[in-house]
């Protein structure tokens, strides 16, 4: 039987190496005014790379529906991947918040006030139980199936993740644009095999591509808005495809993913849908919410509210999304 003291308490799990190091620090004063205030929390540190799966399944068996990630996109998508598989087939309610310390932050930047400190205004809103709820993306492959909150792309973005991860996470969210530089030096296109559908009507991508992201929330990278106006409580996800180009033409298009006017350019198609298919025969790099997995995709399905997030209230209605 679940106990309710562990159903209401919070499990944090840290990702100790986020911000090269600095995640410890940068948390601790946010875990502490949480504490003051009276709120259980129960805290795991990670070891190694997905480990923070491991202790989010583990904490959900013992009874913890509330989770909290210390780090980045990276330690959101673990801890999400522990716990939401059993709850799923539990019927059970689950919720989930990220204190940003990591490098690229993009779920939480989705939710940033204007001029707000993102850690600080995640703590504001558990301690005023500001929680809503929450659309995530499941992507069945070969050999099973995994979630993610805010993006999964192949092609160019997948492969500049992955060069990212291997050798420029030192440089914070530079790194990424130093990755875009560097795979731009061997541009390699996508083949594309692709149905994505909304409401019943399907339409097909076929050929080379640059990249396809599908996209929960606005940014990727920390810094690069992906895509404009990308909502995480619409039950879509929004399909963010980039038509093969010539690598001058790439370069100069690159600086507008910063403000998100890449999107008007007729290189850059998006749609917004709620299942995409990969008829793809072979194992490719998937980026998924900034890690990278060599996956064969088959199946890609928004689950509408399928979580409780913590976030201020006015975030998304305040940008007018």
């Amino acid at each position: 039987m679940i106990h309710s003291t562990a159903a209401s308490s919070w499990l944090a799990i840290l990702n100790p190496r986020a911000r090269r190091g600095a995640a410890p620090r940068l948390a601790r004063p946010h875990l502490a005014a949480l504490r003051d205030r009276g709120v259980d929390i129960e805290l795991c540190t990670t070891s190694g790379p997905r480990e923070a799966v491991r202790l989010a399944r583990e904490g959900y068996a013992r009874g913890h529906r509330r989770f909290l990630a210390i780090g980045g996109d990276g330690t959101a998508f673990e801890t999400l991947n522990g716990f939401l598989p059993s709850a799923l087939d539990d019927g059970q309610d689950t919720g989930l918040a990220v204190l940003p310390v990591g490098t690229g932050n993009s779920f939480a930047r989705h939710f940033e006030r204007e001029g707000g400190s993102g850690s600080a205004t995640v703590v504001a809103a558990i301690l005023e139980d500001q929680s809503r709820r929450c659309d995530v993306m499941r992507l069945q492959h070969e050999t099973g199936e995994q979630y993610a909150l805010g993006t999964v792309s192949v092609g160019f973005a997948a492969q500049v993740s992955a060069l990212v991860n291997r050798k420029l996470k030192a440089f914070g969210v530079v790194g990424y644009t130093l990755g875009v530089l560097r795979e731009l030096q061997r541009l390699r296109f996508y083949e594309s095999d692709l149905t994505f559908a909304t409401q019943g009507t399907r339409q097909s991508v076929r050929g080379r591509l640059l990249f396809a992201a599908i996209q929960n929330v606005e940014w990727v990278g920390g810094n690069m808005r992906m895509a404009p106006g990308a909502r995480t409580d619409d039950g879509l996800a929004d399909l963010v495809i980039v038509d093969q180009a010539r690598r001058l033409r790439v370069l100069r298009l690159f600086p507008r993913i910063f403000d998100g006017s890449h999107v008007a350019v007729p290189e850059v198609h998006v749609h917004r849908c709620d299942r995409v298919t990969f008829h793809d025969p072979g194992r490719r790099p998937v980026m998924l919410d900034g890690e990278v997995l060599e996956l064969v995709p088959r199946r890609l399905e928004v689950l509408p509210a399928a979580i409780s997030i913590w976030v201020p209230e006015t975030s998304e209605t305040a940008r007018g999304l």
